[in-house]
């Protein structure tokens, strides 16, 4: 596998004629990462008239991508025969990494690929990487992962932060708005990623401080419901009340967007501030609160999971 963090040669002959196909529907898309986020992308994009063909490891979502109107895909070299544009919304850096440069992969002999769209949240270099290994191999590449979670990938209202040349970005934007509102370019590759790290960072902060918050609310005996009710009148609303104050009142954690992937998240944020010497302070102790989830094993849960960890503080 070469997939080495190199730089990209932004000039190259290579690069610069991939992904020319015209941004419409007769584009054959390919979608691999057929979870939470993926499934609803996919019933989106088939419902604007592309034709998509998609891969998976779960038998079940493959089929339900399949009542949506796509193909499934024997392998992943399969698909890559049979598309010119893929977009990956997998797991994390190594699964992104795995489908892009593995020798079976999305390059491999037979493969008809002009673009790669990778809307997974990944690290600024696993980024560069990506880029730098398909434009060698003649394949544009654009980073596009979203703020949004379950709920706003069903409605076709994510936002895309997408990095790459503004050439490909413009081709693309019909595809990304059949599942997005907003598509924010934010030059060249890296940037969207680190974008991406430092918004779930924001929201994982907003998170355990409205966990904290609550926490006291309760220990002074005021009625959740009425207390966070009156948060959405004043200073302390937020978007992350807004989107969880149900699920956090009804102790609802079906996943929209699970514990373990924000954990990852905040993972990625805090080692690109390390790497660029800038001291964090409050985002270590949130940390703590979604390492502690994750460690009692609500991982697959859905970030409202992480007040669980007041529970026992709040019986003491």
């Amino acid at each position: 596998m070469d997939c080495t963090n190199n730089g990209i040669n932004r000039d190259s002959t290579a690069q610069a004629d991939a992904g020319h196909a015209a941004a419409d529907e007769r584009w054959r898309i390919g979608f691999i990462g057929l979870g939470t986020m993926g499934l609803p992308m996919v019933r989106r994009i088939c419902e604007a008239g592309y034709a998509v063909t998609v891969w998976g490891r779960r038998e079940q979502a493959v089929r339900q991508a399949v009542s949506f109107g796509a193909v499934p895909a024997a392998s992943v070299s399969a698909l890559a025969a049979q598309c010119d544009v893929v977009l990956l919304m997998v797991s994390d850096d190594a699964a992104a990494r795995a489908l892009v440069c593995a020798d079976d992969g999305l390059t491999a002999p037979g493969a008809q690929v002009r673009m790669v769209v990778n809307c997974t949240t990944v690290s600024p270099d696993t980024s560069r990487a990506l880029a730098a290994h398909l434009a060698g191999r003649g394949v544009g590449f654009v980073e596009a992962p979203v703020t949004g979670s379950r709920p706003q990938a069903e409605d076709g209202t994510l936002n895309f932060l997408v990095g790459g040349r503004a050439e490909d970005v413009a081709r693309l934007q019909p595809l990304l708005r059949t599942m997005g509102k907003n598509v924010f370019h934010l030059g060249e590759v890296g940037r969207a990623s680190a974008a991406k790290l430092a918004s779930n960072a924001i929201v994982a902060m907003n998170l355990a401080s409205l966990l904290e918050g609550l926490a006291i609310a309760r220990r002074a005996g005021l009625d959740a419901e009425l207390f966070t009710h009156i948060l959405q009148q004043g200073g302390a609303r937020s978007a992350v009340l807004d989107a969880k104050r149900r699920k956090l009142l009804d102790r609802d954690f079906d996943p929209q967007f699970a514990v373990k992937w924000m954990w990852k998240d905040i993972r990625l944020a805090l080692a690109l501030a390390d790497a660029m010497d800038l001291p964090l302070t409050v985002l270590p102790q949130a940390a703590g609160l979604f390492r502690r989830a994750v460690q009692e094993g609500w991982g697959d849960e859905d970030v409202a999971a992480v007040m669980r960890c007041y529970d026992t503080l709040e019986q003491t």
